[in-house]
């Protein structure tokens, strides 16, 4: 019986030393609200797993942003709207999950449209012209950042360096 005692608080001691682990989250959801400023509402979601590894997308929602143009001497009015997104595979070349320096190739698309009504000139006529820009681009890529996390809530992740081939159209048509 003595052995048997002895066991159970063997099992207990070993129990509580795991329960007292530091919680390390799997996953982690990103803002940064300095996008703000250049009128784009982005989010980035990331989830950890096996020893340093992790799985990223980022979705970038349309955002109405007025902008001036000028065409044939005469400003426009535009408006542009963008969506995009952004998966990745990340591996970070730290001891720590989900912190330090990482390298992740990644897959993108991005779709801007842009729209307004301006004066101009056709055969010396003044004219009211219609515009419209479409563009659409997919790529891949491959960036390098590393990530910090400050007091278990905040993360600053920075990308320095993240060449990237896209291929793209871009439709624009003027109608008077």
């Amino acid at each position: 019986m003595k052995k048997f005692s002895h066991l159970i608080v063997l099992c207990l001691f070993l129990h509580s030393g795991f329960a007292q682990r530091e919680f390390e989250p799997t996953a982690k959801l990103k803002w940064a609200p300095t996008g703000l400023i250049l009128d784009d509402l982005s989010f980035q979601g990331e989830h950890g797993f096996f020893n340093k590894s992790s799985l990223t997308a980022k979705i970038g929602l349309p955002f109405n942003r007025s902008y001036r143009a000028n065409f044939d001497g005469h400003e426009v009015t535009m408006s542009m709207k963008a969506f995009s997104f952004l998966a990745g595979y990340r591996k970070y070349l730290s001891k720590q999950m989900l912190k330090g320096f990482y390298i992740e190739p990644f897959f993108t698309y991005a779709h801007h449209l842009s729209d307004g009504i301006g004066e101009g000139s056709l055969d010396n006529q003044p004219v009211t012209m219609d515009f419209t820009n479409a563009y659409n681009g997919v790529g891949i890529g491959v960036q390098l950042g590393s990530q910090f996390i400050i007091a278990k809530r905040f993360v600053i992740d920075l990308f320095f360096l993240g060449p990237q081939i896209t291929s793209s159209t871009n439709n624009f048509r003027a109608i008077d």
